[in-house]
């Protein structure tokens, strides 16, 4: 392959770990106490800003009970009322920590519960018509970017050694 022909496929390679490429479009959500255990998949979407992220879609269950939807907000990003006007949200995930705000992530639990999981300085809350639970045990996955980047400069690497390899020959 000649190093005009490679060249294109070196820019594709690269554009794909972008900054915010190098982010899976699914985090998992997991936290646990006493009364709450919690297991969810995110769907997210990056946004302008790198470390910040629209929550799109959730499933998962909340004690064994499903979680159906998200609760869309009216303009992603910005604090939106829940239906029932019992708390705020506005759907926004960060790649740094806490990961969520004091407005957080609002969806249904069996199909017409309304349920909200947010960050109060110190603590994760879930929240659930009038009933407020700490999660002590809380674990947020998101993908590494570290290791795809790592990819992605390897796969660069053997593209230049390979073009070298055809100029010398």
């Amino acid at each position: 392959m000649s190093s005009r022909r490679l060249l294109p496929l070196l820019a594709t390679v690269l554009f794909a770990l972008s900054s915010t490429a190098l982010y899976a479009n699914t985090w998992e959500f997991t936290g646990s106490s006493s009364n709450v255990n919690f297991f969810a998949n995110l769907a997210v979407t990056p946004t302008a800003n790198p470390n910040v992220f629209d929550v799109t879609g959730i499933s998962g269950n909340v004690n064994g009970n499903p979680i159906t939807g998200l609760i869309p907000t009216t303009n992603p990003g910005v604090a939106t009322y829940s239906p029932s006007g019992f708390f705020i949200f506005d759907n926004v995930v960060y790649a740094n920590q806490p990961q969520l705000d004091i407005d957080g992530i609002a969806f249904y639990v069996n199909g017409t519960t309304e349920a909200n999981i947010f960050w109060n300085p110190g603590y994760l809350y879930y929240q659930n018509n009038g009933f407020n639970q700490y999660l002590d045990k809380v674990s947020i996955t998101t993908p590494e970017p570290a290791s795809v980047a790592l990819l992605g400069s390897g796969l660069l690497g053997l593209g230049l050694a390979f073009g070298k390899r055809l100029r010398l020959q």
